[in-house]
């Protein structure tokens, strides 16, 4: 499975994926706070709203997308990096048109995903 694929929870033990989604509910608490109070302090620094042009969907962007997710696909099952994954989720975010916002907020979400895991990876690493 990679990052923004369905899963099927077709014929999962429902006490046991319950049980998954609470553990990385308490994992994830610390990275979301984190994530949240960040927005807070831009939102002071800089003003709540800001409008930016989205900046996506241009031909280079959807080039770096495409070869990103093949170094990814060609990485060996235990070689992908971090930096890999992001990077590749990043560049879809990129490469997305401006006119279809659901699939460009969809690469964005997937992007925020990946930022959490990591950080999750981090604190695990220093528990």
């Amino acid at each position: 499975m990679t990052y923004g694929e369905p899963v099927d929870l077709s014929g999962t033990d429902r006490r046991a994926h319950l049980r998954a989604l609470l553990a990385a509910r308490t994992l994830a608490e610390r990275p979301l706070a984190d994530i949240v109070a960040e927005r807070v302090r831009q939102d002071a620094k800089f003003g709540g709203r800001r409008d930016y042009d989205d900046g996506t969907g241009s031909p280079n962007a959807r080039a770096a997308a495409d070869l990103l997710r093949e170094v990814c696909k060609a990485a060996p099952d235990d070689g992908d990096t971090w930096a890999d994954i992001l990077a590749e989720e990043v560049a879809e975010a990129f490469a997305e048109t401006g006119g279809d916002r659901a699939a460009l907020r969809r690469e964005l979400i997937q992007v925020a995903a990946v930022c959490v895991a990591w950080a999750e990876a981090l604190d695990r690493r220093a528990s």
